[in-house]
């Protein structure tokens, strides 16, 4: 039980409004403190512990997602899943089970999966992202523009959300190619019907530029750094 979710607000720029929050994992060592996902990520991928992990997060998550709506609020969770679930063809089964104990509707949920799981999902793993996606759940596309695929092949993901990486959006205001990145995935995703987030928005400027160009929706310390699940207030602005 030294697993915990800290949450990041997830921003909609027309509204200001929170609409939801990225759950994002956090471990207690055994003297309290707190480690960072670079401290065991890797650890839990090389021992094969991810997916336990992952569904951890996922049932958390869950159990926030019921709490918010209890409580009357309408807000989305995003919970992250890793490539080694993804290939996992009982997941969908699962998170079923999931959503079903704690009593979350598919629509409040997000999954978000890297850009080269869905570029290089075969077999299994583009089976498991198709149920997931037609069983009502919510697919994001994480740290879009970072791997390798074109962005032609973005109509064909099985994905409704695309999440601009930080990277590019810290350019914003001062380097053209990455302003040019952001306006082609914008163009392109709007123009596939799907929903764009930028991550890592930190200066009012970037916020501006990005209302500008027509982004939906952003996250990023400007808003909230990730806070411990008991602290998320998403009425703060």
């Amino acid at each position: 039980n030294r697993v915990e979710a800290h949450l990041q607000p997830v921003v909609d720029l027309v509204t200001g409004a929170t609409v939801g929050a990225e759950a994002l994992v956090r471990l207690r060592d055994l003297d309290g403190t707190l480690l960072p996902p670079a401290a065991f990520i890797p650890v839990a991928e090389e021992t094969g512990l991810i997916a336990a992990l992952g569904l951890r997060v996922l049932d958390i998550g869950l159990a926030l997602s019921r709490r918010w709506s209890d409580a009357g609020m309408q807000l989305g969770i995003s919970i992250n899943v890793s490539p080694r679930q993804l290939s996992d063809a009982s997941l969908p089964a699962t998170v079923d089970s999931l959503l079903k104990t704690h009593g979350v509707a598919p629509a409040d949920v997000t999954l978000e999966v890297t850009e080269s799981s869905v570029v290089d999902a075969v077999g299994n793993t583009l089976n498991v992202l198709r149920e997931l996606r037609d069983s009502g759940l919510h697919i994001a596309i994480d740290d879009f523009g970072t791997g390798y695929s074109s962005l032609s092949s973005l109509r064909h993901m099985p994905a409704d959300i695309v999440k601009i990486d930080r990277s590019f959006v810290s350019g914003l205001g001062g380097q053209d190619s990455d302003e040019a990145i952001v306006r082609a995935v914008l163009a392109m995703a709007h123009a596939t019907d799907r929903i764009v987030v930028a991550e890592g928005v930190e200066t009012q400027q970037q916020a501006a530029r990005l209302t500008e160009l027509g982004c939906d929706q952003v996250q990023g310390f400007l808003f909230s750094p990730p806070v411990p699940a008991m602290d998320f207030d998403p009425l703060r602005r």
